[in-house]
């Protein structure tokens, strides 16, 4: 142990004096010099008292903790003073971690998470049923310049069967299985009108809902092969989001929750950060937001006019799809998946049934075409600029040139599918066209369909299997 002489420098009222005004220095710095605000907004992260990251803010806490644990030592006046100083804080410090601890262990017992492990893919507990109400504005530390109105309040309820999936009971056999992400299990819309559900009435047909939030091809894979076409489906309708379905070349399905999920889950830190969210993000956060003029446009509207409705999407959706271009044909990201796609169909074809694959486009896929004519050029490019450093067209052409490159990827996922003589649904020419009609098919601040546009995915996917698969199936 380090041991001091009692006419050490750290005993003197000048050693006192730095150390104080060092810390001073230090927590000044961490409160007057704020957070990007800007890159903020553009990853769609909360900004805490209209200038911090939560990153930020957990630096100032931890300054607050620190700065007098710091003090209380550096202060003492003699070695023995120092000494017990200095135990009495490693000794409240360690008591403090433990009943952090302890209290963190308990929550995990009293807390009901959305996932348990299985043994072939991870899902939701058994028999669940949740009721949530969602409303289509905002969350805590979000803002635009103007905060225009959303889809409005919806109240969900959603049911899960024995297996953990969104279906009223598991049946011993039907005519489709459905598997996807949130988009097939039907976030923010209550139970009935997710695609799936609608499919069962438009075709008269059994269908069986494997979606869920979450899942990527491996765990559709799995899904498919351990819950699906156990039940004997004549179709398997695969449905790929373009916003997330593509980003990664995992191929091994996810059974369980890592040791990074878990620390993620904690109970405890997700009720400080609510805590956070609530009680910090709604101050400053719209000034903060007015004062970033790039933001102006968002969310944009469409149509013009009376019946505008509003849509509000991050940079990474325009960008991800327009600046790939043909690099994502080559990617490693599309080999995993092609390859992950081939085992799905001729897992189907050996079970006796066709897979079909539906193509669900992110939201500014479907609405920024139409409006790119109109949009500022200066701030649509300001707007990308916030998360892509490459070239880019300059002003009088980026809305053009966007709007011409979001469809690259669902061309190349088409032609493949057409190769492999895999039936391909594209759902995008629907949505924009409703879009454009006012029906908003997508939440003004949530990346997910709304009611309509499940509605219309439901009739999109219906008329394709009865012009070609359930003639095909029925006729086996």
């Amino acid at each position: 142990m380090i041991s001091f002489s009692p006419d050490s420098i750290v005993f003197t009222r000048r050693y006192r004096q730095a150390v104080f005004a060092l810390l001073l220095i230090v927590n000044a710095m961490v409160w007057v010099l704020p957070s990007n605000v800007a890159e903020q907004f553009a990853r769609e992260q909360p900004v805490l008292l209209g200038r911090y990251s939560r990153t930020h803010v957990a630096w100032l806490i931890g300054m607050a903790i620190l700065t007098p644990m710091i003090l209380f030592p550096a202060f003492a006046t003699s070695p023995a003073m120092l000494r017990r100083r200095v135990f009495a804080v490693f000794s409240a410090a360690i008591a403090a971690t433990l009943a952090l601890l302890a209290i963190n262990v308990g929550l995990y017992f009293v807390t009901d998470y959305p996932y348990v492990a299985g043994d072939h893919v991870y899902h939701r507990p058994p028999n669940a049923r949740y009721h949530s109400v969602y409303e289509d504005r905002p969350e805590p530390g979000q803002a635009y310049p103007v905060i225009r109105p959303g889809f409005g309040r919806v109240e969900c309820t959603l049911t899960f069967d024995a297996n953990g999936y969104r279906n009223r009971a598991v049946p011993d056999q039907c005519d489709i299985v459905t598997v996807g992400d949130s988009f097939t299990e039907g976030s923010r819309v209550t139970d009935g009108d997710e695609w799936p559900a609608r499919l069962a009435v438009l075709t008269n047909q059994s269908v069986y809902n494997l979606g869920l939030s979450g899942y990527g091809l491996p765990e559709y894979v799995a899904a498919v092969k351990a819950y699906g076409l156990t039940l004997k489906p004549r179709i398997v309708v695969c449905m790929l989001y373009e916003g997330n379905d593509f980003r990664s070349t995992t191929t091994q399905a996810q059974r369980g929750v890592t040791w990074l999920q878990v620390l993620k889950a904690s109970p405890l830190l997700m009720r400080l950060n609510d805590a956070l969210l609530r009680g910090l993000g709604p101050i400053g956060s719209q000034s903060a937001a007015q004062r970033l003029p790039m933001l102006a446009w968002q969310p944009m509207a469409l149509p013009e006019g009376p019946a505008a409705r509003y849509y509000a999407f991050a940079p990474k959706q325009l960008l991800e799809l327009y600046a790939e271009g043909e690099e994502f044909r080559g990617s490693g990201a599309w080999f995993a998946s092609k390859g992950l796609l081939k085992e799905l169909d001729r897992a189907c074809r050996e079970a006796g049934a066709t897979l079909v694959v539906a193509y669900a486009p992110s939201k500014a896929h479907v609405v920024f075409p139409p409006a790119a004519d109109r949009l500022p050029g200066n701030d649509v490019l300001a707007f990308c600029r916030l998360r892509y450093n490459k070239a880019l067209p300059p002003a009088d052409q980026i809305c053009r040139a966007i709007a011409a490159g979001l469809g690259r990827r669902e061309s190349v996922i088409s032609q493949w599918c057409r190769q492999e003589s895999i039936p391909f649904v594209s759902l995008t020419s629907a949505l924009r066209e409703a879009c454009m009609g006012g029906r908003p098919c997508y939440y003004t601040y949530d990346q997910h369909w709304s009611p309509i546009g499940h509605e219309i995915a439901a009739k999109v996917i219906s008329a394709s299997l009865n012009k070609s698969t359930l003639a095909h199936v029925e006729g086996r």
